[in-house]
């Protein structure tokens, strides 16, 4: 099998600072070359399926805009190599931060908030194998953000891992008040999912509460 061609990076440069349809092909050119090795790379470092493309697209996003700044056109493919290993860093981070936010729920009595991250935590797994579930719990979502945009929003805050003070500075309510607050929140939200749950589930989300709550 012959060798893969070495990308041509001092002619993809001089696309670049030529502009129009050169810079497009040149692009183009790059995209095709790097996409495969990217995608083997990523894999074979543990990146989920469902995450490469969009890691992918990333770092070549950032090559393409940040190449002018390149003063030498051997370095190119160390220095994309260097950008796609900083991507991968911040997307191992970001996958730390959510595996805590899931273990390492707020503290206090509320039981919603920890139930509420719990199910979020699993139904995505479930529905990959259950469309019936994946899509009673895009129809059940919908409903609830229409119902209360407020709300949802506080749920999205939650779930992106921001806890009570950031959350009371952005609401602008103390931080004993966002706490109850992200409570009736998760509350609101495991009773518009219910219709989702099967008994079995429904039944551990009522054990769960109880054991939360503090005398």
């Amino acid at each position: 099998m012959p060798a893969r061609p070495l990308f041509d990076a001092p002619a993809f440069l001089q696309a670049l600072r030529l502009g129009g349809s050169a810079a497009e092909r040149a692009t183009l050119g790059l995209l095709q070359h790097y996409r495969p090795l990217l995608r083997a790379w990523l894999r074979t470092a543990g990146v989920a399926a469902g995450d490469v493309d969009d890691l992918i697209s990333e770092i070549l996003f950032k090559a393409v805009t940040g190449a002018h700044a390149l003063r030498s056109a051997a370095a190119f493919h160390s220095w994309l190599m260097q950008i796609a290993r900083h991507e991968l860093g911040a997307h191992w981070q970001q996958r730390q931060r959510e595996r805590q936010l899931f273990v390492n729920t707020p503290p206090g009595p509320e039981a919603e908030v920890a139930e509420a991250l719990n199910l979020l935590e699993q139904w995505p797994d479930e529905g990959l194998s259950d469309p019936l579930l994946r899509l009673c719990l895009q129809g059940q979502l919908a409903h609830f953000k229409q119902q209360s945009q407020e709300r949802h929003a506080c749920i999205t805050l939650i779930a992106l891992g921001h806890e009570a003070a950031e959350i009371a500075e952005l609401i602008g309510r103390s931080y004993g008040a966002t706490r109850q607050y992200m409570s009736q929140c998760c509350a609101a939200l495991l009773e518009a999912l219910k219709p989702c749950l099967s008994e079995a589930q429904q039944q551990s989300l009522k054990r769960g509460q109880a054991q939360g709550v503090k005398p």
